[in-house]
């Protein structure tokens, strides 16, 4: 048999992500096409965010460069 805390945190965890987008459509009076959109507008910014650093800021380090193998030897 289950534990009944378990099955109640169960039942809950099922029904936050739910709730909490009827919560906020509610309160910010957006439809969930929009919610979808302002969501995917972010996820791009942050994705650009963190390329942009990877590639142009951060300067690679000494121990980030993987040694290549010299064909010379015989």
């Amino acid at each position: 048999m289950r534990d009944p805390t378990n099955q109640a945190l169960e039942a809950v965890a099922k029904l936050s992500p739910p709730a909490a987008v009827t919560t906020y459509s509610q309160v910010f009076n957006l439809s969930l096409a929009d919610w979808v959109a302002a969501l995917t507008i972010i996820y791009t910014l942050l994705q650009i965010t963190l390329l942009v650093r990877d590639r142009l800021v951060r300067r690679r380090r000494k121990t980030d460069i993987v040694p290549q193998e010299d064909d010379h030897d015989e």
